[in-house]
């Protein structure tokens, strides 16, 4: 979670404020929803959500006004 909020930073930073105004989409190519379940220390169950939506609108003038949705779909889970 913290590499993920450090990687969303930098590219804010980097990324000219004209330009991120526009909506964006995730890049399912490159992205990777999952989780781990530990049970009791014996073992660990891991899993991954294979369909799920997302989007940002952020807006440079009024950061408040910023949106974000996330949507999982939940009989898209697979353990492994």
């Amino acid at each position: 979670m913290k590499l993920t909020t450090a990687l969303l930073s930098a590219a804010l930073i980097a990324t000219p404020l004209a330009a991120l105004s526009a909506p964006w989409t995730v890049d399912k190519s490159h992205t990777y929803i999952g989780f781990e379940v530990d049970h009791l220390g014996f073992s660990t169950t891991k899993g991954m959500f294979e369909d799920y939506d997302a989007s940002i609108e952020f807006d440079p003038e009024d950061i408040a006004a910023t949106k974000v949705e996330f949507t999982l779909q939940a009989a898209s889970i697979n353990t492994f």
